[in-house]
């Protein structure tokens, strides 16, 4: 599920809770990964490709991707572009 918890992202006073997705660890980009393509209805590859070039800040609590609500919007136009592209 991805929420707009904004309180969380202004309580966070460490980097280690909110982290672009590059600095995720494994474990944690194939959560995001995982819980992106399956709220958004697309192939986990295509998730990567576009993570990887967008590289969105967020974070990962109790198994579930939290971001900001527009992020998400952008990263959802990211993958329409993509899948037009091929």
């Amino acid at each position: 599920m991805i929420t707009p918890d904004l309180e969380l992202f202004k309580s966070a006073r460490t980097p280690t809770m909110i982290r672009y997705y590059k600095e995720l660890n494994d474990e944690e980009k194939l959560i995001a990964i995982r819980r992106i393509a399956n709220r958004v209805k697309t192939s986990e590859k295509s998730i990567l490709e576009v993570l990887n070039n967008v590289n969105p800040l967020l974070t990962i609590k109790n198994g579930e991707v939290i971001m900001f609500y527009k992020t998400f919007v952008r990263l959802k136009m990211k993958i329409k572009e993509y899948k037009r592209k091929t």
